[in-house]
């Protein structure tokens, strides 16, 4: 079965980076020799998906939101009580399928396996109020406690220090 790739664009500051993420059995990103793909503009992934024969959804840019962690940096230096659910589970998922694809040791990985990390993700997953999920007319409202935004701002604060590290060194193809 071919896997489909779709591209994701993940932005940090004034640089933006697009990679290719899958979802089959497994959910994950485009590794080459343990290394993540990446580029800073469309043309060379789609020539990349060419000639490696990668099924790759051209479209998928205009209907994938971007991953802004921009947003999340702010709130890292001064976290507060509003947390968007729906924008922090994506970028928990993205960070999930990037640091588990380089097989690598990965604290964010370990904090969002914990029992407190369970705890975290379950509140953004059904805070999110996603319609697949979330009965008509019903609306969840998580709680944040003190405790869980320590947890969150923990969890995080490691992710994107991870993340950084595996796109500086990453494959980027030109």
């Amino acid at each position: 079965m071919l896997v489909k790739y779709y591209i994701c664009q993940l932005i940090f500051k004034k640089d933006a980076v697009f990679i290719l993420q899958y979802e089959d059995e497994t959910n994950g990103v485009k590794m080459e020799d343990s290394q993540l793909v990446y580029v800073y503009n469309i043309p060379p992934l789609l020539q990349y998906g060419e000639l490696k024969n990668l099924l790759i959804d051209s479209n998928s840019i205009t209907q994938y939101e971007d991953l802004d962690f921009n947003e999340l940096e702010s709130w890292l230096e001064k976290p507060h009580a509003t947390i968007s659910c729906e924008y922090f589970l994506n970028l928990w998922n993205i960070l999930i399928d990037t640091l588990a694809s380089q097989n690598d040791p990965s604290l964010f990985l370990d904090l969002a396996e914990d029992e407190d990390g369970i705890l975290i993700y379950n509140k953004l997953f059904w805070g999110a109020n996603l319609p697949e999920y979330t009965p008509p007319g019903k609306i969840h409202i998580s709680d944040w406690q003190l405790a869980d935004i320590s947890n969150l701002q923990a969890i995080f604060k490691s992710g994107l220090e991870e993340l950084k590290v595996v796109i500086l060194n990453g494959l980027e193809l030109q």
